[in-house]
């Protein structure tokens, strides 16, 4: 399973999860702590040099339920900005977090 920890491991990857973790509204929908829910998240990764993209689809839990994360990223010049992110509660709100 060395795709799925090269996946998580990744750095827009870990940007999209803390950017969940630590948003104050999936926070109160889903309550902390949030964790990963997916064994593995679906997506693609492409790095090469200084510039890149990505775009990956993960699901998150906490106690008060689930939510799915989609995000998409770029690299430029080394540096990965998120260009997406989006939070999709189970059964509620529907979160666009910039």
């Amino acid at each position: 399973m060395l795709g799925v920890s090269v996946l998580k491991g990744s750095e827009p990857y870990q940007m999209a999860l803390d950017r969940v973790r630590n948003d104050p509204e999936v926070q109160e929908a889903i309550g902390q702590p949030i964790e990963e829910a997916s064994f593995m998240p679906m997506g693609n990764f492409e790095q090469k040099n200084s510039s890149g993209k990505a775009e990956f689809q993960f699901d998150v839990s906490g106690p008060k339920g689930k939510a799915h994360v989609q995000t998409r990223a770029v690299m430029d010049d080394g540096k990965w900005t998120t260009t997406e992110l989006e939070v999709d509660v189970v059964g509620g709100k529907k979160f666009t977090l910039e």
